[in-house]
């Protein structure tokens, strides 16, 4: 009787040990399933990105306390950078102004403008990451108006041919964006710019 208890406690060691194994590769490989899922949609999310936008004037809103002008209306995602639109900034105008300490009718307006265009490029410069889970766009350039977090969607309009666009909500931004290909780019199908 002895020896069959302790061949049944072996059986029973061997199947638990057996159990957990399995158990445990198990885990593993839905864990690294996740993880390439996760990389993946990523990774897709960086494809529809990459590459030059045109915002959409006529559709979007933008909601702030200061009166803002765009000097152009276009958006680029290169690896993880990204470049805003400019803007044309009279405050700033009046700092640089004030810095040269000089009266307006002594300044060169074209080294003025020239001046206040470079830093207008330099704000308009920044950073972009997504959160893979909530489909969220981060957009990080801390003096720009589109500073921010944004839900970020796809979606195709059909005109006299297929508009890929991009939309970026958040509580005081709706963005409406078209992206640009050079006539030599391959297209996505609808199906696989909505879908992904």
């Amino acid at each position: 009787m002895t020896k069959r208890k302790t061949s049944m406690s072996h059986f029973i060691e061997r199947i638990s040990i057996i159990g957990i194994t399995f158990l445990v590769i198990f885990l593993v490989i839905i864990a690294r399933g996740a993880y390439f899922t996760k990389n993946t949609k990523s990774q897709l999310i960086k494809t529809k990105l990459s590459g030059f936008w045109h915002i959409d004037i006529k559709k979007s809103i933008c909601i702030r306390k200061d009166k803002f002008y765009l000097l152009n209306n276009s958006l680029s995602f290169r690896d993880y950078c990204i470049e805003l639109p400019i803007l044309d900034d009279s405050l700033e105008y009046e700092r640089i102004i004030d810095s040269l300490k000089m009266k307006k009718t002594e300044i060169d307006t074209a080294a003025i403008l020239i001046r206040l265009y470079y830093h207008n490029c330099s704000i308009s410069k920044g950073i972009w990451f997504c959160d893979n889970n909530q489909d969220s766009l981060f957009i990080r350039s801390p003096q720009h108006i589109l500073n921010g977090n944004y839900s970020i969607s796809f979606a195709i309009e059909k005109q006299q041919e297929y508009k890929y666009l991009m939309i970026l909500k958040n509580d005081s931004t709706f963005l409406i964006c078209e992206k640009q290909y050079l006539p030599i780019d391959k297209r996505p199908t609808p199906k696989e710019w909505v879908n992904q």
